[in-house]
């Protein structure tokens, strides 16, 4: 789970939170990222159309692992020790998301 701080505004409602980047992988096709924390939020954006697979160890992608269209960006959450993400297709940009706070 990602942790942080559940901000308020001055009528006491809750703001969503907001997420800082951290560093950036940069993982050419056939590649995997190096070893994620469980509970990191990442974001993930392929240049080209691309499938990712999630493991430890050493993850391989395949077509028939999720499809990630170029250009499109999704968030996960790491949710094994040491969990790596793999892509085949185009180089995959990878970020760790923090909270401010």
């Amino acid at each position: 789970m990602v942790k942080g701080i559940q901000a308020r505004d001055g009528n006491h409602r809750i703001v969503p939170s907001v997420f800082h980047p951290g560093a950036t992988q940069k993982i050419a096709t056939g590649a995997a990222t190096a070893a994620l924390t469980k509970g990191d939020l990442v974001r993930v954006v392929c240049d080209a159309d691309s499938h990712i697979v999630f493991g430890t160890g050493s993850p391989s992608a395949a077509v028939t692992d999720i499809f990630m269209p170029g250009s499109h960006v999704e968030y996960f959450e790491i949710t094994k020790a040491s969990e790596k993400i793999a892509v085949l297709g185009g180089n995959m940009y990878v970020t760790v998301m923090g909270v401010d706070g």
